[in-house]
């Protein structure tokens, strides 16, 4: 009994120290002590499947007695999985899926995961009354289960009730890769070619880029043959997890939809864009190391490729692993020619703060796009962020207005051309506006809210400019530049004590910054000398001032 109570202190504090291979292997010792354990058991499957291990989590969940395991949500889903996995095995798959779940994320998977095992046994029409048999409250969650229902209606060969469906969660307004990629296909085998391209091209406007997206959409306009992709049912199990994980990733910010990418990936191990983004949410939850194991994994042949290659590209970057960060994508792109690709060297470059070579690629990139009949406004933007940089004023702005005509709603470019306004003194009213909307549009990005508090700062608003500011410091209290901007606003209305504190925030926070020096002058000095003590730290024999 001590040894079980040791393995399961050692299981939690390797959890909380982020440890989760060691806290499988805890975990797992403590649960095989404890077999009627209902706690123990879920947190031993649930270590070993956020560390990757499902082999490790089906050993856990066998080993539970039988009662414990009908209470449980995690090891019922590890072994239906495992059971869907295997030819022959959806018969088996339903009894661990047929069931109520703890949570209602478990419950949606499960319910997801019941219709796929009835289709490998019944059929499609008992398999969309399990999948139907409850409606949420949620859009998203009603969205999730029409799109399981459609990729179970492809499967069976019913295309155009599939399109139907896949139309009504368009309409919808969520937008989902792999619903959208199925849709196009569709649309292209029916004949309606335009309006596919017209769809996938709305697509990587409105929500970014994704390869298979991004394929498919060169696929079609070269006019090369396109198939609609009838998922085998361990591939519609693996989509019917993955979906929701992929939501998930996005919402929760960390690495806990590992433990779903995980289950996704045995049943389909091909499945390489949940790889991607499983290596993001190790990325985001400071799992590096294990976020580049998953990344080489992914092979040259995948469509996700040139995308995991970004990504690993960035990681190395992350680590200040400068040089190998540019060779990975080099080396990728020599290996590979992909507009992606190159596009994420070019976002590399500007990074670093290497805006010359960004604004070659970048340029190279329009001009290639432009041969082929493209226009895409995120080029346009970078380019022109990297030519302002550069103080290439006049060709940074038309760039950034071209893109504006392309998209004219996307806060992140109306915030970057109003901001860039207001900061020279121009357009003051126009720019204002821009990023009065591009707040309304994001209103929980901070870095646009601060946009807005400093507008007012240039206003000469200043109180205003401290609600702003400080709106923005608490979304994003780890960056430096609002900080300074805040502590800027402080002095301005007198709160000096906190101007001071704020500004030294921003030094704590990037010490390196080229603006560290009138930091410090602002510190020791207050705002009005800051910027004539730097000039004179900086004088030159001849009164000139150093760059």
């Amino acid at each position: 009994m001590a040894r079980s109570y040791s393995d399961f202190l050692t299981g939690r504090y390797a959890a909380l120290t982020n440890d989760p291979n060691r806290a499988a292997e805890a975990y797992s010792a403590a649960a095989s002590s404890n077999p009627n354990n209902r706690d123990i058991l879920e947190r031993a499957v649930f270590s070993s499947l956020i560390s990757g291990n499902v082999d490790n989590a089906i050993i856990v969940s066998k080993r539970a007695r039988t009662d414990t395991l009908d209470s449980t949500d995690l090891p019922r889903l590890v072994l239906g999985v495992d059971a869907l996995s295997k030819k022959r095995g959806a018969e088996k798959a339903t009894g661990y899926f047929d069931g109520a779940m703890g949570s209602q994320f478990n419950g949606m998977l499960a319910n997801a995961l019941l219709a796929w095992s009835i289709y490998g046994t019944e059929g499609i029409e008992s398999a969309e009354r399990a999948l139907l048999k409850t409606e949420s409250a949620d859009p998203l969650i009603n969205g999730l289960q029409r799109t399981n229902l459609a990729l179970l209606k492809i499967r069976n060969g019913d295309d155009e009730e599939a399109l139907e469906i896949l139309d009504e969660i368009w309409m919808s307004g969520i937008r989902l890769a792999v619903a959208t990629e199925h849709q196009a296909r569709l649309l292209d085998a029916a004949g309606q070619t335009d309006d596919a391209v017209d769809l996938l091209e709305t697509f990587s406007l409105n929500v970014g880029q994704n390869a298979a997206i991004d394929s498919l959409l060169e696929q079609i306009q070269s006019g090369r043959s396109v198939e609609v992709r009838r998922p085998s049912l361990q591939e519609g199990a693996a989509l019917a997890v993955y979906i929701p994980a992929a939501a998930l990733a996005v919402r929760a910010g960390d690495d806990l939809a590992s433990v779903y990418f995980t289950l996704a990936l045995h049943l389909d191990p091909e499945l390489h864009v949940a790889k991607t983004l499983w290596a993001d949410a190790l990325d985001q939850a400071n799992r590096r190391q294990d976020a580049m194991v998953i990344l080489d994994s992914v092979p040259e042949t995948s469509v996700f490729y040139a995308t995991a290659q970004g990504q690993l590209a960035w990681i190395h970057r992350r680590e200040g692993l400068n040089e190998e960060s540019l060779a990975i994508a080099e080396t990728a792109l020599s290996a590979r020619p992909d507009r992606n690709l190159k596009i994420q060297l070019g976002d590399l470059f500007r990074s670093l703060g290497r805006y010359e070579d960004a604004e070659q690629v970048f340029s190279e990139i329009i001009a290639n796009d432009t041969e082929k009949g493209l226009t895409d406004w995120r080029l346009l933007y970078a380019r022109g962020a990297a030519r302002e940089q550069l103080q290439k004023w006049p060709r940074a702005e038309a760039d950034l207005l071209a893109a504006l005509e392309l998209a004219p709603e996307q806060p992140s470019l109306l915030n970057y051309l109003g901001y860039s306004w207001i900061d020279r003194g121009e357009n003051l009213e126009k720019g204002f506006e821009m990023i009065q909307r591009a707040v309304d549009l994001r209103p929980d990005a901070g870095y646009i809210i601060d946009s807005l508090g400093w507008a007012y700062y240039r206003l000469g608003r200043y109180e205003e400019a401290v609600e702003q500011l400080e709106r923005a410091v608490a979304l994003e209290p780890g960056e430096a530049v609002l900080n300074d901007h805040l502590g800027d606003a402080y002095w301005r209305v007198g709160r000096h004590l906190e101007a001071t504190f704020q500004w030294s925030r921003a030094i704590q926070l990037d010490p390196e910054s080229q603006g560290t020096e009138l930091l410090h002058a602002k510190v020791e000095n207050g705002l009005d000398d800051a910027a004539a003590t730097v000039a004179a730290n900086n004088a030159l024999p001849d009164g000139s001032v150093s760059p």
